[in-house]
This record gives structure tokens, sequence and C-alpha cells, in this order.
């Protein structure tokens, strides 16, 4: 309200978290992701601010904060040859990659993909990637905007303010 949050919330439904409670190999195959989404629904729907008035209707657009989310972005701006500065993308990128329908690439370019742009993340994109879907989805978003910045920037900046480092 007024460009400022009126609740906020934190869950542990991080993807290494997810990762870990879910997936038996490196990568998860379909029913992990299921089982991934259904528990993400399952948290956001307990929480008091997760239902919206739907009288207002859809949030068209999510902002995504983490390296997942950088991560998510940087394999749409590969697969679909977009430049660096490009910052988002549909909802609909993040189920052909859960669902294994990717249009530019199958499963086995997908996981080359993913070691090419973000190696460290080879075994929790795609649990983060499930959670970025779910949240977009549960909340009417069709288009995810990803933030360069992320909750480290943020704290830090808070610090140095705190500490009189900084103003503003």
């Amino acid at each position: 309200e007024d460009g400022r949050p009126q609740t906020a919330e934190s869950i542990e439904m991080g993807s290494l978290n997810l990762y870990n409670r879910f997936v038996s190999g490196i990568v998860p195959d379909k029913e992990e992701i299921r089982a991934i989404c259904a528990a993400v629904r399952n948290q956001i729907s307990a929480l008091g601010f997760a239902e919206y008035d739907k009288k207002k209707g859809a949030r068209p657009v999510i902002c995504a904060v983490g390296g997942s989310a950088r991560a998510a972005l940087k394999l749409y701006n590969s697969l679909y040859a977009q430049d660096k500065s490009n910052l988002s993308y549909k909802r609909y990128f993040l189920k052909s990659l859960l669902t294994a329908r990717c249009v530019r690439c199958d499963q086995e370019q997908l996981t080359q993909l993913i070691l090419r742009i973000s190696p460290e993340r080879i075994h929790t994109l795609l649990p983060g990637i499930a959670v970025l879907y779910t949240v977009a989805k549960y909340f009417g978003g069709k288009e995810i905007v990803t933030s360069s910045y992320g909750v480290r920037e943020g704290y830090l900046y808070c610090q140095l303010k705190k500490a009189g480092l900084i103003d503003g």
C-alpha cells in the first residue's frame, strides 16, 4: 500500500531445503517437482497474509529476489537470446522448465545449460524455480521481474545506515 509492504513472512522453503527434503538424485524428476510445488502451495495457503482480497484480482507482476531467481533469468535470457539487461519473462517459461516442455531444449540440454550458466545450482535451481512458479501462480502473477539485488544487499544497506556510515 502506498508503495510499502504491509506485512511480511518468512518460510523455510528455500531451494536447498526443498532439494534435501524431496529430491533423491541430482535433478528432481516430475513427481519430485509436483511434491515441491504442493509443499510450497500448502505453506503459502497457511499464511495469513497470503489470502489476498480476491476482489482486487491477481497480482500480474511478481518481483523475484535471490540466487535462484537470478539463475532462472539467466536461463531465460540464454535460451531466448535476450540481452543481459532484460529482467523479466512470463510465468509460463517457468512451467515449461518444470514440465520438461521447454520448446528450446529437452531435459538433457536443460541440465547442460544449467551446468554452463550456474553450475553451483545444478541441484537447487529446479526446486527454486518450482517455488517461484508456485508463488507466481498462487498470486496470479503472469510476469516475473527479477531484482538484480537481493536480501544480502538490503541487510548490508540497513546495517551501514544504522551505523551512520551512509545517508538515505
